[in-house]
This record gives structure tokens, C-alpha cells and sequence, in this order.
């Protein structure tokens, strides 16, 4: 029963390692819905919503793969 509480505080750990660097990505890039949709309404610029629209499209694909398997 310890390694499964050993392995339980890893994946904790490495969660909150993959969140702070999804997370540090995302504000370097100025990953924001509200400012992707505001870029295209106002200036015409796309960029934003490219990753946006990007972001939607890898995680439906990884939730049918995974629904899938």
C-alpha cells in the first residue's frame, strides 16, 4: 500500500509541474480567449485565434483517441 502512496504524490507533483509550465507558455504567449476574439473584431489580426483554434482542435482529436483506445 506505500508505493501506491508514493506513486499518488508523483503524479501530484508532476501535475503541478506540467500545470506551471502550461501555465507559463500560455502568459508568455498572451494565450487569452477574450483578447483572441477582441484582436479579430477590432484590428483584424488572426494570430491569437489560431492558437485558439488550435487548442480546440488537438484536444478534441486527444479525447477521441482516447475515447477511442
Amino acid at each position: 500500500m506505500d508505493n501506491f502512496a508514493h506513486l499518488a504524490s508523483l503524479v501530484v507533483a508532476l501535475g503541478f509541474v506540467l500545470g506551471f509550465l502550461f501555465g507559463a507558455v500560455a502568459h508568455r504567449a498572451s494565450f487569452c480567449t477574450m483578447g483572441a476574439v477582441a484582436d479579430v473584431v477590432n484590428f483584424g489580426d488572426w494570430g491569437r485565434m489560431r492558437m485558439w483554434l488550435l487548442a480546440i482542435t488537438v484536444a478534441m482529436a486527444g479525447a477521441n483517441a482516447l475515447d477511442w483506445a
